[in-house]
């Protein structure tokens, strides 16, 4: 994923998801990720863009 690459709907509504609460947990991020998210470097991106954005991941909500 390069960082001009247009992200995926799934992606857009996680960050803006996360934007709002300030936070997305791992189970939120795993149901929503698209299928083409597959190897270890692409999870890493999206994690590396979460960070970015200043959300972060959380076990669950119940922390």
């Amino acid at each position: 994923m390069s960082n001009k690459k247009t992200y995926s709907k799934e992606i857009q509504k996680l960050i803006t998801m996360g934007k709002s609460k300030g936070y997305l947990t791992y189970d939120e991020i795993n149901n929503a990720l698209p299928d083409d998210i597959t190897s270890p470097d692409d999870l890493e991106d999206v994690m590396d863009l979460f960070s970015e954005k200043d959300i972060q991941l959380i076990e669950s909500e119940e922390e």
